[in-house]
């Protein structure tokens, strides 16, 4: 099971499209329901942290 926590970033942009069940910095995981939208779609949203840091690199 994949963790990690919901972000306010990503978590106020969804406030526009539904009802949020969540706060910032719950723990959620992968195909966790957060909240209820607000027309009849269902939406797949990333909310969530990475656990491992995630580094680029790249020549200069």
């Amino acid at each position: 099971m994949v963790l990690g926590k919901a972000l306010i970033y990503s978590l106020s942009s969804l406030q526009e499209r539904g009802r949020l069940m969540i706060n910032h910095g719950d723990q959620v995981y992968q195909g966790q329901i957060i909240g209820a939208a607000s027309n009849d779609n269902d939406l797949w949203v990333n909310c969530r942290q990475r656990q491992e840091p995630r580094l680029e690199c790249g020549e200069r």
